[in-house]
């Protein structure tokens, strides 16, 4: 009767255990995404203040505008928007025909 209760006592533990374990893992899963995407921002604020220093031409040139610029540091624009509305990919197909043309 002893070892039955112990066995229970063990199996009670043993599924507390598997819990908090798993509770510990969705905790760090939760931190990693937290910190990768505070990294992110904080990459995307460091090259948005970069490009916020060249001249008008020089964006111009990598098919930017100061507008956009501007929208991105607002919020209403963001670097990933850019990419799947296609307008970095648009730039990128332009320079390539251009050095193809010299």
């Amino acid at each position: 009767m002893i070892t039955q209760i112990d066995n229970l006592d063990q199996q009670k533990v043993s599924k507390k255990s598997k819990k908090q374990k798993n509770t510990l893992r969705q905790l760090r899963r939760a931190f990693v995404k937290l910190w990768a995407s505070h990294r992110k921002r904080k990459a995307e604020k460091i090259a948005l203040h970069q490009l916020m220093h060249l001249d008008d031409s020089l964006l111009k040139d990598m098919g930017l505008s100061r507008d956009e610029l501007v929208s991105i540091q607002s919020g209403t624009l963001t670097f990933d928007s850019m990419v799947k509305q296609k307008i970095l990919s648009n730039r990128d197909q332009a320079c390539s025909t251009a050095s193809v043309r010299e």
